[in-house]
């Protein structure tokens, strides 16, 4: 019998409820198609046997509606090549708030709203006193006007404003010095944000077989059978420790054929002491990496399950007529489904991160015998962090990937045990360590910036040539 995993109800399909009304003294909760990675952040995955409609609903807005909103500084920048979402899609433009630098240096800064292509200064002003200009920000008509004041200001303030020149700025074309805003301003982002993940793991762990009772450490079992998300002390960051992911993750957006992506791994580790743990990794856009700990002390048997997609649309598919088929709702009637390109954004992990394993194993040669000093896309940065890979630790873990058909991905690494040798070490267990013990946490703080960096260089090269192909087209 199929429950509910937030009601605890029975799950019927509505389809049969409809042709047994009469078995029935009361409504039922109707099975749900559920996104495991959220349809607004145009997630593919979907499964059914795990939640009820309603409960479905309640959590979309109490969670998904607000996650997804999170990541619209990207979903809005990508929308004209993401995959098409399964429901919910709009043309309508959203407003995205951020700074304009007016210097190399990224100090003064001033209010801007970027909406599709365009960018938009907040009506203001400033006066560069060492060439006398006065610069006006706004919507040419309105700062026109709003120009008098700002000579008013000025002068009230002793300024010469006889010979005075006066710049109206209105539209801003220089993207690479703009920043859209990500967590600035929203009020409980660290809680809206744990929250997403958690119910992406949790949903992913029930998708395959995990029983709600297995997830002590993400969602707490009321006594009346209800469930509700644990958000404390079960969300640790991803950073790269062994020498395959410092490769592959610092030049993720050259290696990764389909970047960006999401990818979901969910595997137990067995501890020293004999217990085990059930942990969910999780990389949205291939950027934001997290492992969400599901149960501390997990008695399940052994897992070790991933999801992978690409999040950009292909073109030139073939259609399949097999795959088109008819759909009957009895409050809708038939409609027309085509199913030809239902799954082509799911891939097959294993099949990706061993051709991957062959670019990183290409990537580190080249570095190695200098070659990588002409590859422009990869930053000087992310260049030096080569040179923090220990070759033989790295070694060791192309051979462990290769030989166990990459279930140590994300889960182990090797690392120098100061006495010569080498260790195998737990991810999740030496970040919390790392998390809990460095103040500073400077190589992390690295890691976010150059993440971000890769997503913000992909989002602008594709704005570069949007604004290519509209020049041609007005030519």
């Amino acid at each position: 019998m199929k429950r509910c995993f937030k009601c605890n109800n029975e799950l019927v399909d509505e389809s049969y409820y409809e042709e047994n009304k009469s078995q029935f003294n009361n409504e039922p909760c109707f099975d749900h198609k559920e996104h495991i990675i959220q349809n607004g952040l145009h997630g593919k995955l979907k499964v059914e046997g795990i939640l009820c409609s309603s409960c479905g609903g309640e959590l979309s807005q109490s969670i998904d509606n607000k996650f997804c909103n999170l990541f619209s500084v990207f979903t809005e920048q990508l929308k004209d090549i993401l995959v098409r979402k399964d429901h919910g899609a709009s043309n309508k433009d959203k407003d995205l708030k951020g700074y304009f630098y007016e210097d190399k240096d990224f100090n003064a800064k001033i209010d801007i709203t970027k909406k599709r292509n365009t960018i938009s200064p907040k009506l203001s002003y400033k006066y560069h006193e060492n060439d006398h200009k006065l610069v006006i920000y706004g919507k040419k008509k309105i700062a026109e006007n709003y120009s008098n004041k700002a000579l008013n200001d000025l002068k009230e303030q002793g300024v010469d404003i006889s010979d005075i020149d006066v710049v109206i700025k209105s539209d801003i074309d220089d993207d690479e010095m703009v920043a859209l805003h990500f967590s600035e301003g929203i009020i409980d982002f660290n809680s809206i944000f744990q929250s997403g993940f958690v119910k992406i793991a949790v949903e992913f762990a029930l998708s395959k077989g995990i029983f709600r009772e297995n997830l002590s450490n993400a969602l707490k079992i009321n006594a009346d059978g209800t469930s509700e998300f644990i958000t404390q002390n079960n969300v640790t960051p991803f950073f790269p420790y062994g020498g395959f992911d410092l490769i592959y993750e610092y030049s993720r957006d050259l290696i990764e054929a389909h970047y960006p992506s999401h990818e979901l791994v969910l595997f137990t580790e067995e501890l020293s002491n004999g217990t085990k743990r059930l942990y969910c990794f999780i990389s949205l856009f291939s950027t934001f990496q997290y492992y969400v700990l599901l149960n501390d002390d997990y008695k399940g048997k052994d897992i070790y399950e991933t999801y992978y997609q690409s999040l950009i649309k292909q073109s030139n598919l073939e259609y399949d007529i097999e795959k088109i088929r008819l759909q009957y709702k009895k409050s809708k009637g038939f409609k027309i489904v085509d199913d030809s390109q239902k799954n082509i954004y799911i891939l097959n992990h294993e099949n990706e991160l061993n051709r991957i394993l062959g670019d990183v194993k290409l990537l580190y040669s080249f570095f190695k015998d200098k070659r990588l000093d002409g590859a422009t896309n990869l930053k000087e940065d992310a260049k030096e962090l080569f040179t923090m890979v220990d070759e033989q630790a790295l070694n060791f873990d192309l051979s462990k990937l290769e030989y166990e058909k990459f279930n140590s991905y994300k889960t182990v690494f090797f690392e120098d045990d100061a006495n010569g040798g080498h260790e195998l070490l737990s991810y999740p267990i030496e970040l919390i360590k790392y998390f809990s013990s460095v103040q500073e946490k400077e190589g992390y703080k690295l890691y976010g910036t150059i993440k971000f960096n890769q997503l913000s260089q992909f989002i602008f090269r594709l704005n570069e040539l949007k604004k290519e192909k509209f020049k041609k087209i007005n030519k």
